[in-house]
């Protein structure tokens, strides 16, 4: 999130094991926020920083790995979900990848954020 002051509306706010997902609403058509957790095993601040027009609706969760998965209701790009993907070996890519289907769930613990 900005360092400086910033306004706007919360439309999302949940800690979903361990993890705080936080978004506002800026005004149309965007929503900005952020999934922040603890790394269980390094213990690092891990950050997955996003804007969409929708917000997050799946958590997939590992030591090692956290995706964050938002329906393309914006059709940025031709794919049906945005994915965002951090790892604790690598920074967080800033822009989502896309994808038809959602994740592989083997190996991850998936936490469903909104309906």
């Amino acid at each position: 999130m900005p360092e400086a002051d910033f306004i706007g509306t919360i439309a999302l706010a949940i800690c979903a094991d361990h993890v705080l997902v936080f978004a506002i609403s800026y005004g149309p058509p965007y929503l900005k926020g952020v999934a922040v957790r603890k790394n269980p095993l390094s213990h690092a601040i891990e950050r997955i920083d996003f804007a969409e027009k929708a917000l997050p609706r799946w958590l997939y969760l590992n030591p090692s790995r956290m995706q964050l998965v938002i329906p393309n209701e914006g059709n940025e790009v031709p794919s049906k979900y945005l994915i965002y993907g951090l790892t604790a070996a690598t920074a967080p890519k800033s822009e989502p990848g896309g994808g038809n289907s959602l994740p592989d769930t083997h190996g991850y613990k998936v936490l469903r954020l909104r309906k």
